[in-house]
């Protein structure tokens, strides 16, 4: 959990460089707001692990873990739908109510409201980020089908989650690794979009140096 949350601290400072050098690119922005969340559910995750003995710590540390949860389920959202070019909020705005429900929920439930923050209210969103995707691939959106996989690989961990004991450390630490299907999927689309800018622009190079010898040859003649 700890080397997770570094490795997404990390991921935040890249990602929030790129948006300020670049503040038309709003999905750094987004990605860089949702892996600052999955950084402090992680760390949250280990100090509630550290603190066995304290219910003070573990109660706080639970509390903060569903708030990110919900946090991090919403900005999911927001980086696809920014990345995809997805403007239709309706649903967005939806469950962005319903996620502040569910954080004030917790404050008069806390087994049920972290059940609900964690499986339940994650659940949905990230079938709302299947739904896009599947949009993204009715419309050829290349690199789309990385993202719908590593949404339904979150699914299906939610669900296993959702299944087991809810007082244990293996459904906390199944959710925690539903979280890391997106930034997989993204992973994987961020790799195949360079890799095709790339090839276009290598492609582009040696254009213009076949142009450049076919000019240089004209003028020698």
């Amino acid at each position: 959990s700890v080397a997770f949350a570094g490795m997404f601290f990390i991921i935040t400072f890249i990602y929030l460089f790129y948006y300020l050098f670049d503040r038309k690119q709003k999905v750094h922005l987004y990605y860089a707001l949702l892996t600052i969340f999955t950084f402090s559910l992680n760390l949250a995750f280990a100090l509630f692990v550290n603190n066995i003995q304290s219910v003070a710590v573990q109660s706080w540390m639970s509390f903060s873990i569903a708030i990110s949860f919900v946090l991090a389920s919403l900005f999911i959202l927001l980086t696809e739908y920014s990345l995809f070019g997805y403007e239709k909020r309706l649903y967005f705005k939806a469950l962005t109510i319903i996620g502040v429900a569910c954080i004030g929920y917790l404050l008069f439930s806390d087994t049920l409201g972290f059940v609900i923050a964690t499986n339940i209210f994650m659940a949905v969103c990230t079938l709302e980020g299947i739904r896009v995707s599947i949009i993204a691939i009715k419309r050829q959106k290349r690199g789309s089908v990385f993202i719908f996989l590593g949404l339904a690989a979150s699914l299906i961990l939610i669900i296993w989650s959702a299944m087991m004991d809810q007082s244990t450390f293996l459904s906390l630490i199944t959710a925690l690794l539903a979280v890391l299907g997106f930034p997989l999927g993204m992973s994987v689309y961020l790799a195949t979009q360079n890799a095709t800018t790339n090839q276009l622009l290598r492609k582009s190079l040696g254009e213009v140096e076949t142009l450049s010898q076919q000019k240089q040859q004209i003028l020698a003649n």
